[in-house]
């Protein structure tokens, strides 16, 4: 029959296919209305449990990880204080937060399903660590989207130091 399970001479490893799409160590191809990998404990446990860890030259990068037991899933990327240097509060958050151009939109592939979003080198301008790629580069750009939470954190605080400070002064004029 067919190929099923494939080792190529650089280790790579392919399953349903036999040559690779770029230069990936593991390759899973399937249907559309097959579920393509399952990552599955069989034995019970409390707490947390690694499913997936990123890890260069040894350092832990991420993970996805089950938690309470199985009934939910996080992606963790690491962010331990030992980690860090040179820390300092974000500002003029605000101000960077209207350079942000949310926009909605279909893809192409999926013109039916219309999505709230952004275009990658758009909002690469702003936060360029929540992107990948290069504008108009041979691979497409990517977002990643968590990577403006902090930013949109330290916008929201601003704002409510604002809000605060006109409270006081709207007060005084009351008292006054």
């Amino acid at each position: 029959g067919t190929t099923q399970l494939y080792i190529d001479s650089t280790g790579a490893v392919l399953i349903n296919r036999n040559s690779k799409l770029n230069d990936e160590k593991l390759s899973v191809q399937y249907a559309p209305a097959d579920t393509g990998i399952v990552v599955n404990t069989s034995a019970a446990f409390s707490g947390n449990s690694q499913l997936m860890e990123f890890r260069a030259n040894g350092t832990l990068g991420g993970s996805i990880t089950f938690t309470n037991n199985g009934t939910s899933t996080a992606y963790v990327e690491s962010s331990d204080y030992r980690l860090k240097e040179n820390v300092v509060d974000i500002t003029g958050a605000i101000d960077r937060v209207k350079q942000l151009q949310p926009r909605r939109f279909n893809f192409i592939t999926n013109p039916g399903t219309t999505v709230d979003g952004f275009i990658a080198h758009e909002a690469q301008t702003v936060v360029p660590e929540a992107v990948t790629g290069e504008k108009d580069g041979e691979e497409m750009q990517g977002i990643d989207k968590s990577k403006l939470v902090p930013l949109l954190t330290a916008s929201i605080k601003e704002l409510i130091a604002e809000v605060d400070t006109l409270k006081a002064e709207v007060a005084a004029l009351k008292a006054g």
